[in-house]
């Protein structure tokens, strides 16, 4: 089964799918920040996502906010397209729509919560180490601009927008 990791992002047994984070949407129709700030108790051993604090969810499920999370990059160019229309049916047939990263339904995901200790723990890339395409800081900034500042492999930081 994939898991999706809340707050710093999404992970299968092979890797990660997404990130997710407290503006995420859960298939009861509110965000992350919506369900309770504690875990519920472990199943098996693996740590639950938060219930609902607004409706009878008894935890984190992700949904998509966008057509193009689940490879369907195409409908929001078409002219009468309606994303509450869109978002509505993801949330009543979520078995319809698979995951862009493993081709897995919705269902088929289950919230991953790690805190940033339990991932410096583990050896996992935490704060600016893991934002996206850490890995290539050129093109990190191509693509993300001046949204936050990142600390580039040789020490030094390269802020956001040029001057």
């Amino acid at each position: 089964m994939n898991r999706r990791k809340a707050a710093d992002g999404g992970r299968d047994t092979k890797g990660q799918c997404c990130r997710i984070g407290s503006k995420s949407s859960c298939l009861c129709g509110h965000f992350l920040s919506s369900h309770a700030a504690l875990p519920t108790p472990p199943f098996r051993g693996v740590p639950r996502p938060p219930g609902c604090t607004k409706c009878n969810c008894s935890c984190f499920r992700y949904a998509p906010s966008r057509p193009e999370e689940v490879g369907q990059w195409h409908l929001p160019r078409r002219k009468d397209f309606d994303i509450k229309a869109w978002r509505k049916r993801v949330m009543s047939r979520p078995v319809e729509y698979a995951c862009i990263g493993c081709d897995r339904t919705l269902l088929e995901h289950e919230v991953l919560i790690e805190t940033e200790a339990q991932r410096r723990d583990q050896g996992k890339p935490v704060g600016a180490e893991y934002f996206p395409l850490s890995e290539c800081p050129e093109l990190q900034q191509q693509v993300l601009g001046g949204m936050f500042k990142v600390t580039d492999r040789g020490g030094g930081e390269s802020g956001g927008g040029g001057e």
